[in-house]
């Protein structure tokens, strides 16, 4: 492998342009010899960004996103990618407000309301893999380790609570919007379910199962949700998968 030797360096980083040395490197290359041609185009940074994004390079994908907003701020799909590119970083904070961001201007918007949904959900059941641990906290809500993740996250207990709310929000937007989404409808019954709405996520799985069969897999949890929405009487709903 041909080493850059430190002065070439130096130029590149002058010139805003991270070189990728690892296995993506070879697949990078047309993009990054656009930027270096033209380092003020907004688009030669979008591409860059976008194949990283693509290879999950997420470092180097936020920084050129970042660069594309500081050429044309009203990039829109640099902000929704930038976001994407925190996401698998793990900071999950800063990518839930740029999408926030994107919709406070279009409430709308389908990709970003599906992406903060997904982000919410995931650190739901994080949250909520963490809450079955034993080891008690100050406040009998939350296990040590939850309050960790709180800690991590640089959010509160109420903080998280509206994420709660802001996830049953978004997955009811979007089964309006696109009723016949089995995956939007299994999510809106799993975060109905974990906010003990057992009826609303029986519901919401009765939806799914309508408009794909083998939406549920998990047979157990299915029998469960019907059970605590029967008033724990014994429930098999009628899918035939379900059948023992």
């Amino acid at each position: 492998m041909r080493v850059l030797s430190s002065l070439v360096i130096v130029l590149l980083i002058a010139a805003g342009i991270t070189a990728c040395a690892g296995p993506n490197a070879e697949t990078l290359a047309p993009y990054r010899d656009m930027v270096k041609q033209d380092p003020a185009s907004a688009e030669a940074h979008y591409e860059y960004g976008s194949a990283a994004l693509a290879v999950e390079e997420h470092k180097l994908a936020r920084k050129e996103f970042h660069k594309v907003l500081e050429i044309q701020p009203d990039h829109e799909q640099a902000r929704l990618k930038l976001a994407r590119a925190y996401e698998g970083l793990s900071e999950y904070v800063e990518a839930c407000e740029i999408y926030r961001s994107i919709l406070a201007e279009d409430p709308e918007h389908r990709e970003a309301n599906i992406d903060l949904g997904n982000v919410d959900m995931a650190l739901i059941m994080d949250f909520e893999m963490l809450g079955s641990m034993w080891f008690f906290g100050s406040d009998s809500r939350l296990t040590r380790i939850q309050y960790a993740m709180l800690d991590e996250l640089d959010i509160s207990y109420e903080e998280m609570m509206d994420i709660y709310r802001e996830a049953m929000n978004t997955w009811r937007k979007m089964v309006k919007q696109e009723e016949r989404n089995a995956e939007f409808w299994c999510n809106l019954g799993v975060i109905a379910n974990l906010t003990n709405n057992f009826e609303g996520s029986r519901v919401s799985f009765e939806q799914a199962l309508k408009y794909k069969e083998d939406a549920l897999k998990d047979r157990e949890f299915l029998t469960e949700v019907y059970s605590a929405s029967m008033g724990n009487k014994r429930w098999v709903p009628d899918v035939p998968w379900t059948k023992p």
